[in-house]
């Protein structure tokens, strides 16, 4: 049968053939979108799989970063825990020298200390010892000196008075002078002082009282020598027991000195060295 179709410009003469031709129309396009509707499914399933595998690939890119960065973290803080416990045995052992030098000092101080107790001690006895014996000390040294004075007086002013042996007045002038003070000194009589005037004359030229009053002043000068020595002969193991045992102070003295003082040396280095120990700790 010939479908009833409606041209333009005119009126449908039948509108349930209409409705009819919109129906069958609806229903095609309708079959033909059921038609295409697996294909456009199938490529929206495929879009999201490489949507889904471009997010798996970042996320598996992230995932081993995140692994390298961990390892690298870790790698450094085991680099750092390694330093850490170096210096922490870094500063136990400066604290440990320290410890050491602290106690080598200590004991340095008591070695200088006891030195220098010793030499004071030392130091002591030996002015206790000049103290008590002060007066036979200058005792002893006042008669050496007479004995020396004697002697000199002997073989220089009396001998060349003696002798005639001045080269001119003046000389024969002093060395008498210095004669008749000596006579004095030692406590000659007055008489025998002024009879040394006869020594100014020659000796080939002198009379018997003047040889009889240069034979008693030499007398004069034997027996005072002879004092002097018998005194000193008298005083001599006493004098020779105060002198060793000076003497042996003096030597005390010396050891104890060289003592306190290799001591003090040994306590300046190990306090250098101490607060070489301190400056290295503040450094830790």
């Amino acid at each position: 049968p010939t479908p009833n179709v409606l041209k333009l410009g005119s009126s449908p003469s039948n509108p349930m053939a209409v409705e009819t031709t919109s129906c069958t129309s609806v229903t095609s396009d309708a079959q033909k979108v059921l038609e295409v509707l697996p294909d456009f499914k199938y490529s929206e399933a495929l879009a999201e799989e490489e949507v889904f595998q471009g997010i798996r690939c970042q996320l598996t890119g992230l995932s081993t970063q995140t692994t390298e960065a961990k390892a690298t973290i870790q790698t450094e803080m085991e680099a750092a825990r390694q330093q850490v416990q170096q210096a922490e045995a870094a500063l136990e052992q400066v604290k440990e020298t320290e410890r050491q030098g602290a106690s080598q000092l200590e004991a340095k101080v008591n070695i200088l200390i006891e030195a220098q107790i010793q030499l004071q001690a030392a130091e002591d006895e030996k002015k206790k010892v000049e103290k008590e014996n002060h007066d036979d000390i200058v005792k002893g040294e006042e008669l050496r000196e007479a004995r020396s004075k004697n002697i000199a007086i002997n073989e220089d002013a009396f001998c060349c008075l003696l002798n005639g042996s001045w080269t001119s007045a003046e000389e024969r002038k002093e060395k008498l002078a210095t004669f008749k003070e000596y006579l004095q000194e030692i406590g000659t009589e007055k008489t025998l002082v002024k009879a040394a005037d006869g020594l100014i004359t020659k000796p080939e030229v002198r009379g018997d009282f003047d040889k009889m009053a240069i034979d008693y002043i030499t007398e004069e000068l034997s027996a005072k020598l002879k004092q002097v020595e018998e005194q000193l002969a008298e005083r001599a193991p006493a004098e020779r027991e105060v002198r060793a045992e000076v003497l042996g102070l003096e030597a005390l003295i010396d050891i104890c000195r060289q003592k306190a003082t290799a001591a003090e040396e040994q306590y300046k280095q190990v306090e250098v060295a101490l607060k070489g120990s301190k400056t290295e700790m503040k450094t830790c």
